[in-house]
């Protein structure tokens, strides 16, 4: 028999295999976290908690044609068969828009809730994807480090748990290199029906599921007791962890259903899936999915378009679901890509291999808008946009500002924050909205509404009845109608005039910081 080190052993454990189960992927923890009794968290926070999701627009974006500087002469020069029309972008300022397969994130955009950063990279940029991967992936440019920066905050957050579940790989069976660490251990979810032991036999009759459940009964039994020896106790744990976790990932998922309507894609069914953990609180607190292939070498502009529109779709869906379970504010979504694409487009109707990109920084909590200065289209190295944003600031924002920890030690430096999230509001319990009406004494009533976590985003009346209302520029309207205001405000103001015999009645529902709040106004003349 081979006797491998307990490093080799380690290092090599990514997939464990035992009993003729397959059992997930993890991440490799070194044997000293056995030896030393790591102590992680004994319970999960109420919920409330805040939650990152990492998106990696795996190839190489082209941010160009993401956030589009449709104003400037040179990009429809440097892309005679690519560029998308001016008349086509959705805009975000005069000079800059979004694809216009990106509508829905253009609404919540309008709503506050899309940062986007411009020009971000780092200092002497790699263009290999792997390379660059492993760049972003430990927030480290300038030498090879083997840990992740996700990694090192869950081993400074002080948030480790039993079940390893404080971090999670959604849509894949190898887990993200931003988790890596010898003292993280992170689940890697391909999809949940294949997150689960697999009976010898299969099959799903009552007979198959009690041999299944006979037989993980046995595996737990045989595992029971520890055997002394570090890589054999490692195994042990890990088996025992992956059948538990298997388990509340199984139920969690169960017991939680979705209102947004999400792609059929892994890319769309992996943050369906994450929508759902969110809402049964399973305690992560950071996952991880991808969508791809960016790499547009050729026939860019119905790969990139194809991408993109999926993207709108399942953020959209995962942020609506998020404002039903009051916890829009809780969570971001950060998109990052190993590297941008050059200016000019190449020969294939394409791009190749370029430097600067956007970041979007999608959330009930952010700070929305344009971060950051667009890169020049005239003034580049060697045909690519410089750099105008540090990603570790991005990190940095997103540790110090949602996850609530320091950043230096994490990120091996001092990158300040640029001010991405605004004040982040408590949705857990669900503050109330308040309405409150005023009879003006012609036949009007006066209704203030005040947000019950943060500003009011929007209002959506449904039809009325026996009542007008006018709010903004909407003037004694009967029928469905939404009003956003100018700018968020904490409370808004508008008029209800009877019209009818009848008892008057205007539902509504106030979307504030924690999500939709369905209420009415109504009542008799009296009332008015």
């Amino acid at each position: 028999m081979t006797i491998i080190s307990r490093r080799s052993f380690l290092e090599r454990g990514a997939t464990l295999v035992a009993a003729g189960m397959a059992v997930p992927s993890f991440i490799a923890e070194t044997a000293r976290v056995i030896d030393g009794g790591a102590q992680f968290a004994t319970a999960a926070r109420a919920a409330g908690r805040k939650v990152l999701i990492l998106v990696q627009f795996a190839g190489g974006n082209d941010g160009i044609n993401t956030v589009i500087p449709f104003a400037d002469p040179a990009y429809a020069a440097a892309r005679s068969t690519i560029a998308i029309p001016a008349a086509q972008v959705l805009p975000l300022s005069q000079s800059v828009g979004l694809h216009p397969n990106m509508t829905r994130l253009k609404g919540r955009y309008d709503r506050g809730q899309v940062a986007v950063v411009q020009g971000v990279s780092y200092p002497n940029p790699n263009r290999s994807h792997f390379r660059g991967t492993d760049i972003w992936e430990s927030a480290v440019p300038d030498r090879l480090e083997p840990t992740g920066w996700v990694g090192r905050y869950l081993q400074e957050c002080g948030c480790q748990r039993p079940d390893h579940l404080e971090g999670m790989t959604v849509g894949s069976s190898q887990s993200a290199g931003s988790f890596w660490t010898e003292m993280a251990l992170v689940p890697a979810v391909a999809s949940i029906s294949n997150f689960r032991y697999t009976s010898v036999n299969g099959g799903t009759s009552a007979g198959a599921i009690a041999q299944r459940n006979s037989e993980i009964q046995t595996l737990r039994t045989g595992l029971a007791q520890a055997d002394g020896h570090p890589e054999g106790e490692f195994l042990r744990q890990s088996i025992l962890t992956a059948l538990a976790d298997a388990d509340i990932l199984q139920a969690a998922a169960a017991g939680q259903t979705v209102t947004g309507v999400y792609p059929t894609n892994t890319f769309g069914q992996s943050l369906k899936l994450i929508a759902q953990l969110i809402a049964a609180d399973v305690g992560t607190s950071v996952y991880y999915l991808s969508l791809g292939s960016f790499d547009t070498h050729s026939n860019q502009l119905a790969q990139q378009g194809s991408l993109l529109a999926t993207f709108d779709q399942a953020v959209d869906a995962f942020m609506t679901d998020m404002e039903v379970k009051g916890r829009a504010s809780d969570v971001a979504l950060m998109t990052f890509s190993e590297f941008g694409r050059r200016l000019a487009q190449n020969g294939s109707a394409g791009t190749d291999h370029g430097v600067a990109a956007p970041m979007f920084v999608i959330g009930g909590g952010v700070q929305g808008g344009l971060h950051g200065e667009y890169p020049s289209l005239t003034d580049l190295t060697s045909g690519d946009l410089k750099m105008k944003v540090d990603f570790r600031g991005v990190y940095a924002s997103v540790l110090q500002d949602l996850m609530s920890v320091a950043p230096a030690s994490i990120l091996g430096g001092t990158f300040a924050p640029l001010g991405l999230f605004g004040q982040l509001v408590n949705c857990s319990p669900r503050p109330r909205v308040s309405v409150g009406t005023q009879p003006t004494g012609d036949g009007r009533l006066l209704v203030t509404v005040t947000a019950g976590g943060g500003v009011i985003r929007e209002i959506q009346f449904a039809a009325s009845t026996n009542a007008l209302v006018t709010v903004g520029n909407e003037v004694d309207r009967a029928t469905a109608f939404a009003h956003r205001p100018a700018a968020p405000t904490a409370q808004l103001q508008f008029q209800v005039r009877r019209a009818g015999g009848g008892a008057a009645q205007v539902p509504m529902t106030v979307i504030d910081d924690c999500g939709p709040w369905p209420t009415f106004i109504g009542g008799g003349a009296t009332a008015f």
